[in-house]
C-alpha cells in the first residue's frame, strides 16, 4: 500500500494500512453493493482515505467504529472533515478509487486460505474437504 497521497487543499497526507481488516471487509462491501447512489460513493470514497489515514499527521481524521459497522456514516463523517479542511471533492475521488483497490488487495483471497488449509492437513488426511465429513454433518 502506498505510503501518502495527495488532497487538494491539505497537501500531502501519510497514510497506514487499516488496524483492522474488518473494517477493509465492510468498505469492500458496501462498495460492491448494488445501492451505490453518488453520495454514496462520495461518503465511501472519504471512508476509504479515512480508513488509512495515519494518526501520524497533524490532522486527525475521525475513527472508525467497528462495533457500529456503519461505513456510510463513517464516510460522511470523514467527508464532513476533508471539506471543512478544504479538501476539494474531486481530489477525494481521484485519490480513491485506487486506495480502495490497494485495500482489496489486503484481504485474503481464496486461493490462499484453501492453499492455508492444505498446508496443516497432510495427503490423504480427512479434513473440510473431505466429502465423509460434509455427510456426517447432514
Amino acid at each position: 500500500m502506498r505510503k501518502s497521497i495527495e488532497l487538494a487543499g491539505v497537501g500531502e497526507v501519510a497514510l497506514a494500512p487499516p488496524r483492522s481488516l474488518v473494517s477493509v471487509s465492510d468498505l469492500i462491501a458496501e462498495y460492491s453493493g448494488a445501492d451505490r447512489r453518488r453520495a454514496h460513493l462520495a461518503r465511501l470514497s472519504a471512508a476509504a482515505i479515512g480508513l488509512c489515514w495515519a494518526r501520524s499527521n497533524k490532522l486527525n481524521a475521525p475513527i472508525y467504529n467497528l462495533s457500529g459497522g456503519d461505513l456510510i456514516e463513517y464516510g460522511g463523517q470523514v467527508l464532513e472533515f476533508l471539506l471543512k479542511n478544504k479538501v476539494t471533492v474531486s481530489s477525494v475521488y481521484s485519490n480513491a478509487s485506487d486506495l480502495i483497490n490497494e485495500l482489496y488487495e489486503l484481504l485474503p483471497k481464496e486461493t490462499e486460505v484453501s492453499e492455508a488449509a492444505n498446508y496443516f492437513r497432510g495427503e490423504g488426511e480427512d479434513g473440510s474437504s473431505d466429502t465423509g465429513d460434509r455427510e456426517a454433518v447432514v
